[in-house]
């Protein structure tokens, strides 16, 4: 949904369907950097100039309560922070 692109090239996706974020370096080569766990989905993705990727998510809960949107952040280092919380990914 979407798409975001960094100083080498570097393009950062939010795949809303399948509940990640991908990055698709300027070579063509694609991997996950972020899996969002139900009920959220990415719906955008923004890079800041220290190389932090901001991941805006959407919440569904059927049958038919969205939850309100919410920020990840996702930094240079690969510690990922929702809120007040805090874990160390990849």
């Amino acid at each position: 949904m979407g798409l975001a692109v960094g100083p080498a090239g570097d393009v950062y996706v939010a795949d809303f369907k399948n509940r990640r974020v991908l990055k698709v370096t300027a070579r063509g080569v694609v991997s996950v950097l972020q899996r969002c766990d139900p009920p959220w989905t990415p719906t955008g993705v923004a890079l800041a100039p220290n190389g932090d990727l901001h991941i805006l998510e959407l919440g569904f809960e059927p049958p038919g309560t969205w939850l309100k949107p919410r920020v990840r952040k996702l930094s240079s280092r690969g510690v990922t922070t929702t809120g007040s919380r805090r874990e160390v990914t990849g």
